[in-house]
C-alpha cells in the first residue's frame, strides 16, 4: 500500500501543503520537503495493479473538512462517514459509520490556531476510535501554513 500513501502525499501537497504525521500505530510515507512535482506518478498499468481504492479510507475532523474533500477529489474517492459531536461539558464523541477493519486510514485534521488544543485532542480521539475499529494503519495528515 506504499503507492496509495505516495499518491495521498502528492494530492495533499497539491491541495495545500499537508504533511503526514506518523502515529505510533502507523507506517506512513514521508513526503516532507518534497513538492507534488517531485513525487513519481505511477504508470497506468502499475497503478491498476497496486492502487486499490478499497484498501484505504480518508476521514476529516471538524477543523478543515474542505481540505479532506479536496484530497479525496484528487484521489477519486469519497471521504469516510464519521460523526464528531461536542457535548456541553467539553467531551467529544466520535462515531465511525463504515467498516475500516484492515484498511489504511488517513485522518485529515489541521492543528493550526485558534483552538490547537481542541483540534489535537479531537485528532487523538479519532486515532483511538480507528484503533478500536481495527484499522490496519492510521496516518494523520495535518495542514501547515507557510509564512512568506
Amino acid at each position: 500500500m506504499l503507492l496509495g500513501g505516495a499518491a495521498l502525499c502528492a494530492a495533499a501537497w497539491a491541495s495545500g501543503s499537508a504533511l503526514p504525521l506518523p502515529v505510533p500505530v502507523s507506517t506512513s510515507v514521508s513526503c516532507e520537503g518534497r513538492k507534488a512535482s517531485q513525487l513519481r506518478a505511477p504508470k497506468s498499468s502499475e497503478a491498476d495493479q497496486k492502487f486499490n481504492h478499497d484498501d484505504f479510507a480518508i476521514f476529516s475532523g471538524r477543523a478543515n473538512p474542505a481540505l479532506a474533500q479536496e484530497i479525496a477529489d484528487q484521489l477519486g474517492v469519497t471521504p469516510g462517514r464519521i460523526t464528531i459531536k461536542g457535548y456541553a461539558d467539553g467531551e467529544i464523541g466520535i462515531q465511525v459509520h463504515e467498516n475500516v477493519r484492515g484498511k489504511d486510514v488517513y485522518l485529515v485534521q489541521p492543528t493550526c490556531p485558534p483552538g490547537v488544543n481542541d483540534q489535537l485532542m479531537e485528532l487523538l480521539l479519532m486515532v483511538s476510535t480507528m484503533r478500536r475499529a481495527s484499522a490496519m494503519r492510521i496516518t494523520a495528515v495535518r495542514h501547515i501554513q507557510l509564512r512568506a
